[in-house]
């Protein structure tokens, strides 16, 4: 089966788990239809284009807001300048060396102009009218009705709505108020917004691309030190991530890096897709997206989302690690030293009492075996049979286990 596996080695936000997705082949006409299509009447532009990052050729996924809006998330002067520390820091400039004919701007009506300094051409724009409103804290249940009323498909509409139930459970924890307390700053919640609903886009078209049966996840790799937001200056990680992670099935890595490398829009994407399928142990890559991060940090700065096949593993009804097949391998060849000696015995013939002892080591030493297949069997494939609904693969082993026993 083909699943899609996410790396987070570098973290992870919003934006960057939809640029691996547009790397991997997720369709942009879609996205830009179903965004601009979306019933909100805020002013943002989408920008999609091609950087450099480590040395791999990265898309990079932008939700440029109005220059009036005070939105600091790429800003690293505002995060981390209570430091006096920018040997990790990175500018806001980007420059975009490498050609690309794919950006797509959504013009709203409004006073002020958007000037964005790309190296590519605008061979697709799409104007995108909407007067101008303001909207102050807007609640968890008014952005699910703009994902419910949207042209999304039912399983986009439910991967964003999934989402943004994960990122209201860790602030409302983080700031120990009800869930239907917590309200999104305007900017921070356009933003989050857009990136949920590209996600969920992205995805579902990602899946119906390859025929994709589910997903799993890397451990997120994160940062330390503090990180200043409108609440002030916070640890990292910040305590909706932490919160996050109480909550779900994620788990934090922490790297010896300084800064936030994942967000709460990242992590929450993380627990839904951690969701999504249990975690293979051999795969073959089929193919590979990168999603660039904004911010430059001591890593590779980018989310690495692959297309995988597990079929010739599932073909074979299962798989051992190495170190278990090590032990197994050497049970074997116990069981087989004690009954190439029971052999003997009988070509020389020795006393029949002592041929029956030396049986009963051959016998231990396949139990053994045995028993160490039965519990591996169990702890992998039985279990993955059950996810996955194999009922037959069920019926299998319990026909093996009465002829065993």
């Amino acid at each position: 089966m083909r699943r899609l596996y996410i790396e987070c080695k570098s973290g992870i936000s919003g934006d960057m788990a939809v640029a691996a997705l547009l790397d991997l082949g997720a369709d942009e006409e879609k996205l830009k239809q179903t965004l601009k299509e979306l019933p909100i009447d805020d002013e943002f532009d989408i920008v999609i284009s091609r950087v450099n990052k480590s040395g791999a050729d990265a898309c990079d996924f932008d939700v440029v807001l109005p220059d009036s809006a005070d939105n600091h998330d790429h800003d690293m002067e505002y995060l981390y300048g209570h430091l006096h520390e920018h040997d990790h820091g990175q500018d806001h400039h980007h420059e975009h060396t490498h050609g690309h004919n794919h950006e797509h701007t959504y013009e709203h009506d409004h006073d002020h102009d958007h000037h964005h300094d790309h190296d590519h051409i605008h061979d697709h724009e799409h104007t995108h009218d909407h007067s101008h409103h303001h909207h102050h804290g807007r609640g968890p249940v008014e952005i699910a009705e703009i994902f419910t009323n949207s042209t999304m498909s039912d399983r986009a509409k439910d991967v964003a709505r999934r989402i943004l139930d994960v990122v209201t459970d860790g602030e409302a924890a983080a700031h120990q108020v009800p869930r239907e307390q917590v309200h999104f700053h305007e900017v921070g919640a356009i933003d989050s917004i857009i990136d949920i609903a590209s996600f969920a886009i992205c995805y579902d078209d990602i899946c119906d691309r390859y025929n994709l049966s589910g997903a799993f996840i890397s451990d997120l790799a994160e940062g330390f030190g503090t990180v200043r937001c409108q609440h002030g200056i916070l640890e990292v990680p910040v305590p909706a991530v932490r919160e996050i992670e109480k909550a779900t099935k994620i788990t934090l890595d922490r790297v010896n890096v300084q800064g936030e490398l994942v967000t709460p829009t990242g992590a929450a994407i993380a627990a839904v897709m951690r969701e999504e399928g249990h975690e293979l142990e051999s795969f073959e890559i089929l193919q590979t997206g990168y999603g660039a991060g904004k911010r430059i940090y001591d890593t590779a700065g980018y989310v690495k989302a692959m297309i995988v096949d597990d079929s010739e593993i599932l073909e074979h009804g299962h798989y051992h690690s190495p170190e278990v097949k090590k032990k197994e391998l050497a049970r074997i060849s116990k069981a087989i030293g004690h009954l190439q000696h029971v052999k003997s015995m009988i070509e020389s013939d020795e006393d029949c009492s002592d041929v029956l002892i030396q049986l009963a080591a051959v016998r231990s030493a396949v139990n053994s075996l045995g028993k160490e297949i039965i519990n591996e069997h169990v702890s992998h494939c039985i279990t993955h049979a059950i996810e996955d609904g194999d009922t037959k693969a069920l019926e299998d082993f319990k026909d093996a286990i009465k002829k065993f026993v």
